[in-house]
């Protein structure tokens, strides 16, 4: 619920991120991406397209629970 709330409040529509929606936003990203930063050699990762499908499926999610509090 709370990984679903911050990206919510990441995905929000009003143009620029506040501030809080940038920290929401690396910390998201820090839990879904490795910290390659004292890695050596090379790597090959493919977390950026599904990270991308993570966040438009938590819009959705977070759209379709507007809708249905609206209606209901």
């Amino acid at each position: 619920m709370i990984l679903n709330r911050l990206m919510e409040h990441v995905l929000s529509d009003g143009g620029i991120m506040e501030p809080s929606q940038v920290t929401a936003a690396l910390g998201l990203i820090k839990k879904v991406l490795p910290d390659l930063s004292h890695s050596t050699g090379d790597f090959t990762h493919n977390f950026i397209d599904d990270l991308t499908e993570r966040l438009m499926q938590a819009r959705d999610a977070a759209n379709a629970s507007r809708e249905s509090k609206t209606i209901n």
